[in-house]
């Protein structure tokens, strides 16, 4: 595997007008028993702010009931993410898990 390797097929189309986020988890600097409870609060970070990219609007419950759904599927694709991206980190290395997409760079999860 590549330092860099992008996982997944990604458009770039759909995020070309947004700057979105990093988020760098420094697995080897959290101690086992905290590991969980912080990807708990990434997942949680992750699907609000996603969410938040799909507003509701007070008149139209088909808003609410949207955004409910992408929340969920956020939370899903997030908590794997983070799961397996914790489970199969290489302790011995210091480099951070990112998961990244920026305005000018391909919507992407980074591993290192």
């Amino acid at each position: 595997m590549n330092q860099n390797q992008i996982l997944g097929n990604f458009r770039d189309d759909i995020l070309a007008d947004y700057k979105l986020f990093t988020l760098e988890l420094y697995v080897h600097a959290i101690s086992r028993v905290r590991r969980k409870q912080t990807r708990y609060l990434s997942v949680a970070f992750m699907t609000d702010y996603i969410a938040n990219l799909f507003p509701t609007q007070e008149d139209d419950i088909h808003t609410f009931e949207r955004q409910l759904k992408i929340k969920s599927a956020a939370t899903y694709i997030t908590n794997e993410l983070l799961e397996n991206c914790v489970k199969f980190h290489d302790n011995r290395l210091k480099h951070p898990i990112k998961i990244s997409s920026e305005q000018d760079a391909k919507p992407a999860a980074w591993l290192r």
